[in-house]
């Protein structure tokens, strides 16, 4: 059986568990957050790199279309 000093041993040791796992699941939802929106960012560039390399590609076949048009009128 526990003395008098062992239970309020016991139970400072609870106390400090559990603040323990209330910051531990703070530190843990600030880190998620910080995830996600890391993961926001990332996905907003990629959209914008993308969207870049849409038109780089267009712009390509564009040029590549004149240039065959003027082959073929030089060819006639």
């Amino acid at each position: 059986m526990l003395n008098k000093q062992d239970r309020e041993l016991y139970r400072e040791d609870k106390k400090e568990r559990k603040e323990l796992g209330k910051d531990a699941i703070e530190t843990a939802k600030a880190i998620k957050e910080d995830l996600i929106e890391n993961a926001k960012e990332n996905i907003h560039e990629a959209r914008e790199e993308f969207r870049e390399f849409k038109s780089d590609v267009k712009e390509a076949v564009r040029e590549d279309n004149k240039s065959e048009k003027e082959f073929l009128k030089e060819t006639e």
